[in-house]
């Protein structure tokens, strides 16, 4: 399974994956899953089957890192900046993690990887552990 990942042309691995997809795609923007996508990184990253962990997807929208401006003028900043700098530049995944911190006070996140993305979204699975 692992060297079918390594190779992500292959037909067979898009075709499974882009099926798991759409089965959760219209249900939220976290998903308690039963079983993770590729058991072979969990059983890396250490998950077991108990209560004290929990294995997540969570999707993000996939953006630049560009501030909103109305009418197209950015007001109040400095005359060197555009609307690029006055935003922080944050990962995909850390925004993930922020948005599950959110959620899952009581969870601490060990592991995350990127198991699927498309035109408007990166899709994240998530291992937390109880506290």
């Amino acid at each position: 399974m692992s060297s079918m990942w390594r190779n992500k042309r292959d037909e067979l691995l898009k075709l499974t994956l882009k099926l798991r997809i759409l089965r959760i795609q219209n249900k939220g923007r976290i998903i308690k899953l039963k079983s993770p996508f590729r058991l072979d990184k969990a059983k890396i990253y250490g998950f077991k089957r108990n209560r004290i962990f929990t294995n997540l997807l969570i999707k993000v929208r996939r953006r630049l890192n560009k501030r909103k401006a109305r009418k197209g003028k950015i007001y109040g900043k400095i005359s060197s900046h555009g609307s690029l700098k006055r935003k922080r530049n944050l990962s995909l995944k850390s925004i993930a993690i922020q948005k599950l911190k959110k959620i899952y006070k009581n969870y601490i996140s060990f592991k995350g990887y990127c198991v699927y993305q498309d035109k408007n979204f990166k899709y994240y699975e998530f291992f937390l552990k109880k506290v």
